[in-house]
């Protein structure tokens, strides 16, 4: 049996029994991105970092980015686009820390869900660079928003904003961390 645990988890609070995979039943890969509506007028864009499966069913990490539109992205470019992490002290890393990146496990019924979730391209993600830091579980698209909105506030220095599209810009940029870092 295996166990997982997300950042500031003990043992005994989330483990599940994670079981194998059959490549065919992967729906989706690592690096796959999604645009996703933020609200009625903008998207944002989140892309697979891992999957697992556990007694609940099959499950895809999603990493969040600092990305918004108006339009639908079709190709994004990587330039401007960052990721969610934090630093996390390391004696094992020459530099004294890595680099643990955030996001939100779903489900991959809810995944599969065109309204919510649209497939853009991939980016070819660098598993040695690459490592998943803090994350939640989300099985219906208003806890994934609302996940969303929890990390952009505590990466933000107005904590009571509210407002998704505000929070993507914020002015403490500790915790963003440019894609491009992460790729291959």
């Amino acid at each position: 049996m295996t166990i997982i645990f997300g950042c500031g988890e003990s043992a005994g609070t989330q483990s599940k029994k994670v079981f194998p995979i059959d490549p065919k039943e992967l729906s989706f890969k690592k690096g796959d991105c999604f645009a996703f509506p933020i609200d009625s007028n903008n998207y944002g864009m989140a892309i697979i970092f891992d999957y697992q499966k556990d007694e609940e069913g099959l499950w895809y990490s999603l990493l969040y980015t600092n990305y918004h539109s108006d339009t639908l992205l079709q190709n994004p470019s990587l330039t401007n686009i960052y990721v969610f992490g934090r630093k996390i002290t390391s004696t094992l890393n020459e530099k004294g820390y890595e680099i643990l990146l955030d996001g939100e496990y779903v489900s991959d019924s809810l995944i599969k869900v065109e309204k919510h979730f649209k497939y853009i391209s991939n980016v070819s993600l660098n598993g040695q660079i690459a490592k998943l830091g803090g994350y939640g579980a989300a099985t219906d698209f208003q806890t994934f928003l609302n996940s969303l909105r929890f990390a952009l506030k505590q990466r933000s220095s107005d904590k009571k904003e509210d407002n998704l599209i505000k929070l993507l810009f914020p002015k403490n940029s500790e915790g963003y961390y440019p894609l491009v870092d992460f790729t291959k």
